[in-house]
């Protein structure tokens, strides 16, 4: 007679829970990858904000502002360059924004050269700056072409005809600001416009803006501009002609002259005559020939233009016209 055994039968309940804890296993693989996951774009967003400076809220808005703005640079001027190197969609944390404007400053037709870019918070809240800080090229004279007029600064460089500074205004204290149009200068406030020698007769093409007029009468006439620029009578000489540089025209006429004129006065013919040639030759100094000037104006009450037809200096003592 067989003898039941007392063993109960083996319930599913253990392969159950095997089962649950493999379950329970495989979601929390899942939870770790999920969480392994969603950290490392956080690590990463939060690494991509470190290294492009991103703090807080973003700034909404940037600007440009040029650092140590010349004095004789108008702030419509700087306002206007800073716009033109400024991309057109800026944002403070894109990692290509100092470059871009590097790269658009140095395009840029009065800048000679860009020293530092650099980009920061500014005090008002949700504005940036990319501050530029560079050498500018500044007007000294304009070049006749006919009707019109080109600007150049002492390289030669041509200029934005329309956005070379016109006038000067006198503060209280002396000294002069300068605006692109006479009617930003404040009312009430002396004004003047501001005088730039023409030089006629240059022979090379005007080449486009931004780039440099080439041409050796070009240099010699912006050579002898920097020379009197510094002069109390500079603002009486009006052209200087370089038509006959290196006797092109006549051998025996003066390759360099200047002519002096106040208002509808009559004008004086000054007859530079040329430069030195490199090494040093026999012609009279361009030191000596501005002293001339100096000592005729001295011996004239301080007046340059109309006394007399013409004003020699290429000999060793002064010629003048008998009129």
């Amino acid at each position: 007679m067989s003898r039941k055994s007392d063993k109960k039968p083996k319930s599913s309940s253990a392969g159950d829970t095997s089962a649950g804890r493999w379950a329970g296993r495989a979601a929390w693989a899942i939870a770790a990858a999920v969480l392994v996951a969603g950290g490392a774009l956080v690590f990463s967003r939060l690494e991509d904000r470190v290294l492009n400076g991103q703090v807080g809220q973003a700034p909404r808005v940037v600007r440009v502002e040029l650092a140590e703005r010349p004095a004789w640079m108008p702030a419509a001027l700087a306002g206007l360059i800073a716009r033109q190197v400024l991309p057109a969609e800026a944002h403070y944390y894109d990692s290509r924004l100092v470059e871009h404007v590097r790269a658009a400053s140095a395009r840029c037709p009065w800048v000679r050269r860009v020293v530092n870019v650099e980009k920061y918070p500014a005090a008002e809240p949700g504005v940036a700056v990319v501050e530029v800080r560079a050498e500018f090229r500044m007007p000294v004279a304009r070049v006749g072409m006919g009707p019109d007029f080109a600007y150049v600064d002492a390289e030669g460089v041509r200029l934005p005809a329309g956005e070379v500074p016109r006038w000067a205004g006198l503060n209280d204290d002396g000294s002069a600001t300068y605006y692109l149009d006479r009617g930003d200068v404040p009312r009430g406030r002396r004004y003047s416009r501001i005088h730039y020698i023409t030089i006629e007769g240059v022979s090379a093409a005007a080449p486009p803006v931004g780039q440099r007029w080439e041409g050796e009468d070009l240099a010699s006439g912006l050579r002898l501009t920097a020379l009197v620029a510094t002069r109390p009578y500079a603002h009486e000489i009006t052209a200087i002609d370089v038509r006959n540089h290196g006797g092109r025209v006549c051998s025996d006429e003066p390759q360099l002259r200047m002519y002096a004129q106040m208002d509808q006065g009559s004008p004086t013919d000054i007859r530079f005559g040329r430069f030195p040639l490199p090494g040093g030759d026999y012609v009279v100094s361009p030191a000596r020939k501005l002293a001339y000037l100096d000592e005729y104006v001295q011996d004239h009450d301080g007046r340059l233009a109309g006394l007399n037809r013409y004003i020699d200096l290429r000999y060793d003592e002064l010629h003048v016209s008998f009129n």
